[in-house]
């Protein structure tokens, strides 16, 4: 008797749930991103995840001077001291992507916040550093929908820099790691 109600129960509720739909599961993505303006480049790379929308990625993000940038201080009294400095930046962001009649071109707006560090060579003393925010927006483009896309655009960023202004341009080489379709 007990077995009749436990079958006849399951075979009643299982006929009362709805089917739940099964979710394209989020893709992987690993950038390699260019920075640069007239005085100063940033090379840097990004990890992070694509919704199953394809829409919005959400990243972290290290950038690096790949050189060490000559730069004077002012120590006053008409004395300068010339140093070799480092600079890094880590974010974390996110990207909303808006792609045009389904041609696989279109057009992102993005937001990240971090914190832009650095220090000179050879000397304990550091240059200005802090927490910034960088927004973007510029193009996209899906070279191999599947597995590549190209960036383009602008962003403002503080760079804590006397004689490097806010305003870049930025080209990101973006790979899917495990694009399910």
């Amino acid at each position: 008797m007990v077995k009749q109600l436990l079958l006849t129960f399951f075979i009643v509720s299982s006929s009362m749930l709805n089917a739940q739909t099964i979710r394209k599961p989020v893709t992987a993505i690993l950038g390699w991103s260019h920075a640069g303006q007239q005085q100063d480049y940033l090379m840097g790379l990004d990890i992070g995840v694509m919704d199953e929308t394809e829409r919005f990625h959400y990243f972290i993000t290290i950038d690096a001077r790949p050189y060490k940038r000559k730069v004077q201080e002012f120590a006053g009294n008409n004395v300068f001291y010339q140093y070799q400095e480092e600079r890094y930046v880590l974010t974390l962001g996110t990207r909303y992507l808006h792609e045009l009649q389904s041609s696989g071109k279109g057009v992102f707006v993005g937001l990240s916040g971090g914190y832009n560090f650095g220090n000179y060579r050879g000397i304990s003393l550091k240059p200005e550093q802090g927490w910034i925010i960088r927004p973007n927006a510029g193009f996209f483009w899906n070279l191999a929908p599947q597995f590549f896309t190209l960036e383009l655009g602008y962003e403002y960023f503080d760079s804590r820099s006397d004689t490097v202004k806010d305003h870049w341009v930025f080209l990101n080489f973006l790979f899917k790691l495990n694009d399910n379709g």
